[in-house]
C-alpha cells in the first residue's frame, strides 16, 4: 500500500513519526527480512527511531519470525505477529508475550475456513495465556 502511495521504505520512519507528532500513541512497521537475524537487523533500523513503546514490530508468524519476535519481547520492545492463520500461531503468540497477533480475516475465509470462527477459537486460546504476561490482543486483519 505505501509503495502505491508513493511512499519508500526510506520514508517509513519519518511517516511514521509524523504520526506520532500528530498524538499517535502507537504506530506498527513490518521488517523485511524473512530470516530471524535479517529481522532483528530491520527491527533495530525502525526502533532507533522512536522512544520505547512507540513503534509496535511487525513480524510474520513464520518460525524465524517467533524466534525474532521472541528475542524482542525479551528486550521490552512489542511485537505484533502478522499473518496468523492457525491456531498454534496465536497460542505461540500468547505464551511468549506478543502486544497483537493479526489473522487475516480475508485470506482465512477464501481459504474455505470459517474465518469468525477461527478467530473466536484463536481469542480462546490467547485469552488463557498466563495472566504473568501481558495479553495479547487480536487484532484482526485482510478485513473486506
Amino acid at each position: 500500500l505505501l509503495r502505491r502511495a508513493g511512499v519508500s521504505r526510506a520514508d517509513v520512519p519519518g511517516l511514521l513519526a509524523r504520526c506520532i507528532e500528530r498524538g499517535a500513541r502507537q504506530v506498527q512497521a513490518q521488517v523485511h527480512s524473512a530470516e530471524a537475524d535479517g529481522m532483528l537487523e530491520d527491527a533495530r533500523g525502525l526502533l532507533r527511531h522512536f522512544d520505547a513503546g512507540q513503534l509496535v514490530v511487525k513480524i510474520p508468524a513464520t518460525r524465524q519470525g517467533l524466534q525474532a519476535g521472541a528475542h524482542l519481547i525479551a528486550q521490552g520492545v512489542p511485537v505484533t505477529w502478522t499473518a496468523v492463520y492457525a491456531l498454534e500461531q496465536a497460542h505461540f503468540a500468547a505464551q511468549l508475550g506478543a502486544a497483537y497477533a493479526a489473522p487475516y480475516l480475508g485470506r482465512l475465509n477464501d481459504s474455505g475456513v470459517d474465518g469468525l470462527a477461527r478467530i473466536a477459537q484463536m481469542q480462546a486460546l490467547v485469552a488463557q495465556a498466563p495472566a504473568a504476561r501481558a495479553r495479547t490482543r487480536l487484532l484482526v486483519a485482510s478485513v473486506r
